[in-house]
Formats: C-alpha cells, structure tokens, sequence
C-alpha cells in the first residue's frame, strides 16, 4: 500500500511538473488571453498572462503597454508608469501611453 501511494503521489508530481514545463503558448497567445481576462475583469489573471508573455518575449511592446494599463486601472501608478515608459521605448503609440502617463 505504501508503494502505491508513493508511486501515485509520484506520477502525479511528475506530471504537473511536465504539464508546466510544456507550455508551447507565444508572446501572442499570452497577450489573447491576457485581453479576455481583461474584457472578464479578472485582472489578476490578465496581469499573470501579461507576465508570461514577458518572459516569451521581454521587448514586447503591446504586452508593456497592457501591463503598464492595467496597473494603472487597479491602482498601481508606479508600476504602471514604469511600464508604460518601457512601452514607449519599445515604440508602442505615445497617442495610447500620453493621456495614461498624464494621468499618473
């Protein structure tokens, strides 16, 4: 009986472990799925999604200005200034990260 606790306990550790290793989703499909949190209004969610992107892709521009947007929109101006400055370095629309900044 220990044995097949242990064996059960440890397939099932060695499949979450692949399960999160295995992500094949790209800057892209994160940001996708970050916009639909978002349009769910489960922020937290899309800010997790907006942070998996980064890792794929740490010169995203669409990924730092949503980032930079919604810490804005939950309160976080600091963050959210420090991300919307990164957006801009990365060439994303001063028309969309100006009235943003202006209001930090």
């Amino acid at each position: 009986m220990k044995y097949t606790i242990r064996n059960a306990v440890l397939s099932s550790v060695l499949a979450l472990t692949l399960t999160a290793c295995g992500s094949d989703l790209s800057s892209e499909e994160y940001i996708s799925r970050a916009r639909q949190y978002i349009s769910n209004s489960d922020f937290k969610a899309a800010t997790i999604e907006l942070k998996n992107a980064l890792q794929e892709d740490r010169e995203s521009a669409e990924a730092r200005w949503l980032l930079g947007k919604l810490y804005f929109d939950t309160g976080d101006v600091l963050s959210a200034e420090k991300e919307l400055q990164h957006a801009k370095n990365l060439g994303w629309s001063t028309d969309d990260i100006f009235p943003v900044l202006a209001q930090s």
